[in-house]
């Protein structure tokens, strides 16, 4: 076995001796009511306590571990052996009764869910803690919940316990709750009782974690899982209160009987009062079972019964006409009635398990008189039979079994043991010479007792009286059901036809019987006159399916009131009536039974004592040794033999990359639990095999498995399956997703039920028929010689369906739910009442022939009415007269319904009833395939169908395809795409629930390891028929069995148990023998021989193989023999493995042998032969006289090397030979000795060295098959080497016996260790050390440097230590009484001085003589292996596992490597490790070391951090900017947990400045609180940050370790995530907004108006006097031009009533164009625009007229012009320009992109305005620092255009189907692409309407994106509570470039 399964860390840290924290996780269920187990619900969270003797709280799991006081966790042992160890857990109970009162506010709460509630006090004040479990109560406010935090203030996390609804403001009080502490305590009305808490759960982790870092080394280790034993509450006057529970181990809920007791009140959970209690039930089923309802009712009656004596009788002659009279003296016989006085005890057992072959003895659950005529009493209405007959019913086992093997009477079996036994009390021995038990068959050649199918009354029901219908009706499983000429064997010939059998003659009083191959099986009846004299046995078996049938015959004469104790003292409950007494009801579920029938008469008495030897309980063995069962036709095994190279496929057969070449290694049949023949493969690799492939197979974990002759042959596919299946190779076992049922993917519609009442099944033409029949006859003659005479009846019910016989589809329909036992259901009205009843559809398709024509007989002929029939029959008659239906009645005194053959009687009338009114047929186990199922009916053969609807979720079942035997009914089935399947999935009361049905193939591979699945109703095959079902004698897979069962086991579930190591177990107890022979030294060529080289006979590899093995050893000359030639040759041996076949078959008489067989003597010891082709054995083989040493040996017995060039040698078969060890043929070589193994096998032999002398030996490592004489009763199908394994066992376990002995029990019988480690059961077994090479050098080595301290040894003492040993072994050559076997070692015994020291060896369930005397010598030799060794080791030493086989180097003692085994570990609570362990000899063992044993290499491994202190959780990083006060850096914000305290904790920042990976942070800050700044000192630029977080703790002084170093809590995020990304701006270059401020550029820059503008204003009074010297108007806009007479002229610029610098003159030859005309001043340019006025005057001027022209002014100046034309423009195109944050990245703006249109700035705008360069686009644009729209969101950036743009534009829209918020500030998405639509730091709207050109606001819905989960999910840094839904999402439309952009203006329009 390998080591402890820990982490590799904690492994490395335990090797390395490491410093290590160690603290403790307990995990603890609180008491409660509820029964969670027995109603299969899974323990909810909220019903556990978790508590940490940690300083803080702790995360493992995904659930808290809050800080509390308990005790010291104590020392654990570990032990070879399970054993229930103890251990106490105290908690402190200070908090008992406190309470306060406060008011509540909380919402709506399901149980387990979370809120922030508030309350007006503060509950830490008031003495509450975290972890605190408290009721709140008050007005309507009732409910429990955990405290999960209490914030400052009134504010508390709770997560409800209960249930509530929202509470608002209410007065409550709140109590301490924690039912840890008060369950002692609980004053309620339903208080917390004993119950409540004994056997809750415990569960202990152990904690090793560093003590500098608080990293944990790998996951908590499970320390202790346990129950509640004891609870114990001590409140102290100190104040110092403590609650103490005492804890069992695991193993303590072990110690307790599970067992099913044959009562009444323990089968159906009776309380007082007679009613069940449904919690109670060990399954739903049991409740309505009343099979143990007479088991504790003893019989002491006086039975009545008919006596045929004698008696002499004068008798009169006359002749003579009455003239002559002589008398003679005669003897004639008559008839008395006697009375038997009988007593039967009846008494409660607990009902045993018995698993393999195995004797049993029975527990009479019932016993009663059926009476005869004259034991009628008032009130019977028994019949015409004269015999008393005593029925017992008598449990034999928990069920399902597979059959009975042989009955045991008076201690002689029924089934000879041979052939000499045979001719000693054999059926053909003379009367006289024996007067025993007379037997049949013969046990040695495998011969079990066989049954039929009774000529009997068949169970049916009337559901609508829930009574039997009985009908006589033959059932022969050797011949179609539908032939109605059907037969029975009797007394092995004669026959029973139907006509007689229907006529109500009684059968012949003979026997029936046979012998079989697999004994009598379930409902199959057994009747043999077992001593030749009327003694006769007659037995029915019922094997103990969940669902099986109550026993009809029982069930008959209960209907008729016929057993006496039912007649005079049955007591019917309320409403019932006394035929109650044996009903329907009475199944005795899940247990396996024999009705046993006895005649009652003088010399018979009561029953002989009968004990049954059976073939137990079925075995799910999870297809461990990689067999599977087929789903094709059995017959095509033939095309398959051993040996052979097939092609087989996993999964889809048409694909070849599913397929390889491999070996058929084995192969046999079993039987399955329907009794069929069941053919195995087991596959093993060949020459180009792909291995994974074959793991796959081998593992068990293939879905589908398709083998064939080639790749290429298709013809004779073997399709194998394993049961969870689901058909589709893409996902072989089901999911919860592919079984969804509205998204699953491998979901079919069902079609519709095949037999539902509709179309063929709707019957307009059913005729109902009475027929009664009587006669007189004399009844008795008493004693004064009167002749009795009475009339006798017959009577008849029967329906004609001639309609479902003519119509073809329906007849097959019918004979398909007949061929799997499954039953129709009938229904019509007569007026206001529906008459139903349930037919079993082989009794329909027994009347479906052409003397019946569909004509079935209900009920009868018997000598009573059926008054349910008769009801019947005055409803049709009333309607008749009322003429409400259209039936007619009609009378003939013909047989009609029984036919003319039946009449036996003087006269029969019979009534017939034409045309029922509608009559309809259904069945609920056959449905349509639906049209999308891409399988044919014959490959879903075999799979389990799931059922579910799609609507509602409110019904689920399960049931199994199950395709006809019959080839034409599986054509039908084909052709109509129906699906039998194995179960009803509905019932008449629901079908309903077809409408939206949907189903799905396969199971989880998980559900198999489970106790039967639910049938219906004499539907058995559903109980096991998904499981790969064998009755097995591997003993691990019995004690998985055992364990798994809820029903008598443990009940584990699978979820518990390490399957693979029961696998690995299972497949090592199968392991078989290895075979050695001799090889003469000629064969030189062995020497070139290796280890691994396969070998094969017959050398001819054309022919059939029969055996070949893989060389394990080769021993080359081990000693010398003569030849006849005088010469002396070496003898050399070689030691084969893994062999598939047999190598020399023993003669047995009879016997069929084969091709190439090698045939031994044991009479006449090495006589052998071989079979050769001119034997002529063919295919069917041949017998042959048993072989003589008068008879020549032919031939050679050849094998090849097909490894080594395939070249050939022969083997020793010689039985005398000349030999020994003298080098010369003058020495020692005068006589021949034996040269052939003991049992006179000549081929398999050895020669071995014993005492000093060379011996021929058995070649054989285990034993020889054919040693095995009564090899079917040892728990074989067939008397073959491939059944001989090293661990076989036949158990019964006596359920009345704790779990624990049981399971022990077991374990000892096969090497076993179970033991449970991190939540499972594993399975281990002792067997050879694994060579010393292969031990792990760290922790299985141990030298003086891995021991602490003391080392001590003892010996075993005399009293331990023993030569020989003696055994009681159950043998089956006994008729399985006990056989005492000894074993002794001579040189123990030469030891010893001559003194005999004997063990006693127990080992019950081995019943192999062979397996015994292997076990035996193995207890013989580890007695001999006395030293046990006690030390201490460090730390590494738990990594070390009990029954862990450990190599000791201890030069004290001249110990080198010496081998011990670990019999226990116990571990301290300082680490160090104690170990005891006991001496080991190999020699004891036969098996390897096992695969589990190698540790594989293990490496450095993660550290595992997640069981560690809370962490801070929502860490956000802001970016800090200039106007929020800081010069540059990044906020950090985060929330700190419940657990949190300023006094122990503080927070820990880590950052890495490149990326986000934790490999490069560091420690850069220290803080407490829930916020801090990490400054940006850089000068310029921004900068980009990652961050995590983390809680540093100050160790708590009640920590057991004496290092009080801080601990610390999980990184926030975890190291394995990316961290939270921080933008962050430097303090230089300054900022606005997180953009620097300012730009380099190629040109100026400036605000100006357009050119192309004009503006004019012209104050009248320059119209008066414009002289250029006058004052300038204000508000004036003009040039104004003034033209000399002379031409000259001067141009005046005036601007807002300005003159703009000089005005200018020109001369008189001024040509210019006005628009060509610019003035620059103040670096603004004026231009000219259009004419607007002129005026002319000529005052003061000399020369002539002065002209005044008014022009409009154009000029890019901005100032005293209204809104409406202004822009931001730069000098030159392009402008260069780059960000003062990054002055080396300049971008070209063209003009276009470059001037910025600022005409919707209003006079004194309010908004925040600046001209930003974008340098992604390049261009510059008008953008506002929007700090209103958001309201409570983020303030953002936004690009208003020419400042009018609405706010929608400045949002862009994501796209998605829909947006969902979640908890921790989450959106999700579906139909997104969140990671190319978002940037960590965009700020982010959720709406619930749309963004509009209307809209004025984003509101409060946004935020900043804090993290880019996925495509689908977003975490932003806030979620308001308004918005509940989103329907929409947006980003902004502009993301700042923190680097590269740049504010370069600031915009404010005065007035």
């Amino acid at each position: 076995m390998a080591l402890r399964n820990v982490d590799n860390a904690l492994k490395n840290a335990l090797v390395d001796n490491v410093p290590l924290q160690v603290y403790h996780l307990v995990k603890f269920e609180k008491p409660s009511n509820i029964n969670y187990e027995k109603n299969n619900q899974t323990v909810p969270d909220t019903n556990f306590v978790y508590l940490t003797d940690a300083p803080y709280s702790v995360d493992f799991d995904n659930q808290t571990y809050n800080p509390t006081q308990f005790g010291k966790v104590g020392d654990v042992i570990e032990n070879t052996e399970a054993k229930a160890t103890g251990m106490s857990l105290s908690l402190s109970a200070n908090s008992l009764g406190r309470n306060a009162i406060v008011t509540l506010t909380c919402s709506q709460l399901a149980a387990g869910g979370s809120t922030t509630a508030t309350v007006d006090l503060d509950l830490f004040q008031s003495g509450f803690q975290v972890g605190d479990e408290v009721k709140f109560e008050g007005s309507g406010v009732d409910f429990t919940a955990r405290l999960n935090r209490i914030r400052s203030g009134t504010s508390i996390d709770i997560t409800a316990i209960t249930a509530t609804s929202a509470v608002s403001g209410a007065q409550v009080t709140a109590t301490y709750n924690s039912g840890a502490i008060t369950a002692l305590t609980s004053s309620s009305l339903t208080a917390l009782n004993f119950q409540s808490y004994i056997n809750k759960t415990v569960d202990v982790y152990r904690c090793f974690a560093n003590p500098k870092t608080g990293v944990l080394y790998g996951a908590p280790v499970l320390l202790f899982k346990g129950i509640i034993s004891k609870g114990s509450l001590k409140d102290s006057a100190a104040g110092k209160s403590e609650m103490r529970w005492t804890l069992t181990s695991h193993w303590g809920d072990f110690v307790r009987v599970q067992g099913r007791l044959t009562a009444d009140e323990f089968h159906r959970a009776l309380d007082g009062s007679g009613v069940t209690v449904e919690d109670s039930l060990i399954k739903p089923q049991y409740g309505s079972d009343f099979g143990f309802e007479h088991a504790d009712k003893s019989l002491n009656v006086l039975a009545p019964y008919i006596q045929t004596k004698t008696r002499p009788k004068l008798r009169k002659k006359s002749s003579f006409f009455g003239l002559k009279q002589s008398y003679s003296m005669e003897q004639e016989t008559y008839k008395v009635a006697e009375e038997l006085d009988i007593s039967i005890n009846l008494a409660s057992k607990f009902i045993p398990v018995v698993y393999g072959v195995n004797k049993i003895e029975t527990i009479p659950v019932f016993a009663d008189i059926e009476l005869g005529e004259l034991g009628a009493v008032e009130g019977s209405t028994t019949g015409t039979n004269e015999d008393s007959n005593l029925y017992n019913i008598n449990v034999i086992s928990e069920g399902p079994i597979r059959s009975i093997y042989d009955v045991i009477i008076e201690g002689e079996g029924l089934v000879c043991r041979d052939e000499a036994d045979g001719l000693n009390r054999g059926t053909g021995v003379p009367a006289g010479n024996y007067s025993g038990t007379i037997c049949v068959g013969v046990m040695d050649k495998g011969s079990v007792l066989g049954g039929d199918y009774k000529v009997a009354r068949l169970a049916q029901w009337a559901e609508a009286f829930g009574q039997f219908y009985t009908g006589n009706v033959i059932e022969d499983p050797s011949t179609n059901p539908a032939d109605i000429t059907a037969t029975i064997r009797t007394n092995g010939t004669a026959e029973i036809s139907f006509a007689e059998a229907m006529g109500g003659t009684s059968p012949p009083a003979t026997d029936l019987y046979s012998t079989s191959n697999v004994g009598i099986t379930h409902n199959k009846t057994f009747k043999f006159d077992f001593r030749g004299d009327t003694d006769t046995i007659d037995i029915t078996f019922h094997a103990g399916f969940l669902n099986q049938t109550a026993d009809v015959q029982t069930g008959a004469v209960a209907e008729n009131n016929g057993f006496k104790v039912q007649q005079l003292f049955y007591k019917p409950k309320a409403g019932g009536s006394k035929k109650d007494y044996w009903n329907k009801n009475h199944t005795l579920a899940d247990t396996a039974y024999v009705l046993q029938k006895d005649k009652i008469n003088a010399s018979s008495g009561q029953q002989p004592k009968f004990d049954y030897v059976v073939k137990g309980k079925y075995v799910n063995c999870i297809n461990y040794d990689g067999s599977y069962k087929a789903v094709v036709d059995q017959t095509l095994h033939s095309n398959y033999n051993l040996g052979d190279i097939v092609h087989v496929f996993v999964g889809d057969p048409t694909v070849s990359s599913n397929g390889t070449a491999c070996q058929i290694i084995d192969k046999w049949v079993q039987y399955d639990p329907f009794a069929q023949v069941d053919y195995r493969f087991r596959l093993g690799a060949t020459t180009g095999s792909t291995q994974s492939i074959l793991d796959q197979i081998n593992n068990g974990t293939a879905g589908k498995i398709t083998m064939r002759p080639s790749a290429s042959d298709t013809s004779v596919d073997w399709v194998m399956r394993a049961e969870w299946y689901t058909g589709n190779d893409s996902t072989p076992e089901i999911t919860d997703a592919t079984v969804n049922p509205t998204t699953g993917n491998n979901l079919f519609d069902v079609g519709g039920l095949v037999i539902d009442g509709t179309s063929v099944f709707s019957l307009n033409s059913v005729d109902f028929y009475y027929e009664q029949q009587e006669k007189s006859e004399i009844f008795v003659i008493d004693k004064y010689g009167a002749p009795l005479t009475r009339t006798v009846y017959k009577h008849a019910y029967g329906l004609d369906f001639h309609e479902l016989y003519d119509d073809t589809f329906a007849r097959n329909a019918i004979k398909v739910a007949a061929e799997s036992e499954k039953s129709v259901h009938i229904s019509f009205s007569v007026g206001n009442y529906t008459h139903k009843l349930t037919l079993s559809a082989s009794m329909l398709v027994a009347h479906f022939n052409s003397s019946r024509n569909g004509k079935v007989v209900l009920y009868g002929p018997l000598g009573v009415s059926d008054s349910k029939n008769d009801q019947l029959r005055g409803r049709l008659e009333a309607a008749i007269t009322a003429g409400t239906i259209s039936t007619t009645k009609t009378q003939t005194s013909t047989s009609d319904l029984l036919g003319s053959n039946s009449l036996r009687f003087d006269t029969v009338t019979t009534y017939k009833y034409t045309n029922l009114p509608t009559v309809y047929v259904k069945n609920y186990s056959m449905i349509y395939q639906s049209s999308s199922d891409v399988f044919t009916t014959s490959e879903a053969n075999g799979l389990t169908l799931n059922f579910s609807r799609d609507e509602g979720g409110d019904f689920e079942t399960k049931a199994i395809v199950q395709q006809p035997e019959d080839s034409a009914l599986a054509t039908f089935c084909s052709t109509n795409d129906i699906l039998p399947l194995s179960k009803n999935i509905i019932t008449k009361n629901n079908e309903s629930v077809l409408t939206n049905l949907k189903y799905s193939y396969g199971q989880r591979s998980s559900d198999v390891i489970q106790d039967e699945v639910e049938g219906e109703s004499s539907q058995y095959q559903a109980v096991i028929s998904a499981q790969d079902a064998r009755v097995t004698n591997n003993p691990a897979l019995i004690l998985l069995d055992y364990l798994t069962n809820k029903r008598f086991g443990k009940g584990l579930t699978a979820d518990l148990i390490d399957i693979p190591s029961f696998k690995e177990a299972a497949l090592t107890c199968d392991t078989r023998s290895d075979v050695t022979v001799i090889v003469e030294e000629h064969n030189t060529q062995l020497a070139s021989y290796s280890v691994g080289d396969i070998c094969r006979y017959p050398a001819n590899t054309a022919e059939p193989l029969i055996f070949q093995g893989e060389i394990s050893k080769i021993e080359l000359t081990v000693a010398k023999l003569k030849t006849h030639a005088g010469a002396i040759n070496n003898i050399s041996q070689i030691t084969f493995t893994n062999c598939i076949g047999k190598l020399g078959k023993k003669w047995v008489k009879n016997e069929k042998y084969f091709l190439n067989d090698v045939v031994w003597s044991q009479r006449d010891p090495g006589s052998n032969r071989i079979i050769l082709s001119t034997d002529n054995p063919g295919t069917e083989g041949i017998a042959i006289d048993e072989p003589s040493r008068l008879i020549p040996t032919q031939s050679t017995v050849i094998l090849k090397n097909i490894t080594a060039n395939n070249s050939t040698f022969y083997i020793d078969r010689t039985r005398n030979r000349v030999w020994g060890t003298a080098t010369a043929a003058s020495q020692d070589y005068s006589n021949e000795k034996a040269f052939n193994a003991p049992s006179g096998n000549p081929l398999v032999k050895q020669i071995q060295s014993i005492r000093n002398s060379l011996q021929v030996v058995g070649g054989y490592s285990l034993y020889d098959s054919d040693e095995v004489k009564y090899w079917k009763y040892v728990g074989w199908e067939t008397w073959e080497q491939r059944w001989v394994t090293r661990h076989q066992i036949n158990p019964v376990i006596d359920t009345s016996q704790k779990l624990f002995d049981n399971v022990n029990t077991l374990l000892q019988q096969f090497n076993g260790i179970l033991r449970y480690s991190n939540g499972k059961y594993y399975l281990d077994m002792r067997v050879k050390a694994k060579p010393i090479s292969e031990f792990d050098a760290n922790t299985e080595v141990i030298t003086e440097h891995d021991i602490i301290g003391d080392i001590k040894i003892d010996d075993k003492g005399i009293s331990k230590t023993f030569n020989a040993f003696s055994a009681q072994l159950t043998d089956p050559a006994l008729v399985f009484e006990n056989r005492t076997i000894s074993f002794f070692n001579s040189d123990y015994l030469n030891q010893d001085k001559g003194i005999q020291r004997q063990g006693t060896f127990r080992a019950p369930a081995i019943t192999n003589y062979f397996n015994a005397r292997i076990q035996i010598e193995q207890a013989l030799e580890e007695s001999r292996a006395g030293l046990t060794i006690s030390f201490k080791m460090p730390p590494k030493g738990y990594l070390l596992l009990a029954g862990n086989i450990i190599a000791i180097t201890y030069p004290n003692f001249n110990w080198t490597n010496k081998l011990f085994r670990i019999e226990s570990i116990k571990v301290q609570s300082d680490l160090l490790v104690d170990v005891v362990a006991r001496e080991h000899d190999d020699n004891a063992y036969i098996l390897s070391h096992m695969a589990n044993d190698l540790v594989q290499a293990y490496d450095e491994g993660d550290t595992n951090s997640t069981p560690l202190p809370t962490r801070p959780i929502n860490l956000i990083a802001s970016q800090i900017v200039e106007s929020e006060g800081a010069v540059g850096g990044i906020e950090l914000n985060w929330e700190n947990t419940g657990s949190y305290s300023p006094s122990t904790h503080s927070i820990e920042v880590w950052m890495n400045p490149t990326n986000g990976n934790f490999s490069g942070a560091s420690n850069i800050l220290t803080v407490s609180g829930t916020t801090t700044i990490d400054p940006i000192l850089q000068e310029q630029g921004t900068t980009e940050r990652w961050y995590w977080i983390r809680y540093k703790i100050v160790r708590g002084l009640n920590s057991q370790s004496t290092n009080l170093d801080s601990i610390f809590s999980n990184y926030y995020p975890d190291i394995t995530e990316e961290g939270v990304r921080g933008f962050g701006t430097a303090s230089l270059p300054e900022r606005i907004h997180g953009i620097p401020k300012g730009a380099t550029s190629n040109t100026a820059a400036k605000i100006s108006t357009d050119s192309s503008s004009e503006f004019f204003s012209l104050s009248s009074a320059w119209t008066v006097d414009p002289e250029f010297g006058g004052t300038v108007p204000s508000g004036a806009y003009v040039m104004q031009r003034l033209t000399e007479p002379l031409g000259a002229k001067r141009y005046q610029f005036v601007w807002n009533g300005q003159k703009v610098g000089n005005h200018k003159w020109r001369g008189a030859n001024d040509t210019h164009t006005l628009s060509d005309i610019k003035l620059l001043d103040g670096g603004e340019e004026y231009t000219i625009g259009s004419l607007q006025a002129s005026y002319s005057t000529t005052t003061t001027v000399a020369n002539g007229t002065r002209n005044w022209d008014y022009y409009a002014i154009k000029s890019t100046r901005t100032d005293g012009i209204a809104q409406g034309s202004e822009e931001f423009i730069f000098d030159a195109y392009p402008a260069i320009l780059a960000s003062q944050g990054a002055p080396g990245n300049p971008a070209n703006v063209t003009e276009a992109n470059a001037v910025v249109d600022l005409s919707n700035v209003a006079d004194n705008d309010t908004r925040e305005l600046y001209v930003i360069f974008d340098h992604n686009v390049p261009k510059c644009f008008l953008a506002e620092w929007d700090v209103s729209t958001n309201n409570y969101g983020p303030d953002y950036w936004r690009d208003i255009g020419d400042g009018s743009a609405t706010l929608d534009t400045a949002w862009t829209a994501i796209s998605g189907t829909s947006f969902t918020r979640d908890s921790g500030y989450t959106i999700t998405g579906v139909g997104t692409t969140f990671t190319s639509d978002f940037q960590e730091g965009d700020v982010v709207a959720y709406k619930t309407t749309e963004l509009t050109s209307s809209s004025s606001v984003v509101g409060e819905t946004s935020a900043f994106v804090v993290q880019i989960i996925s495509d689908t999910q977003i975490r932003l840094d806030r979620l308001s509570p308004s918005a509940s839904t989103i329907n929409y999402l947006y980003r902004t439309a502009y993301r700042p470039d923190t680097t590269n952009d740049a504010v370069i203006a600031q915009i404010d329009r005065g007035s």
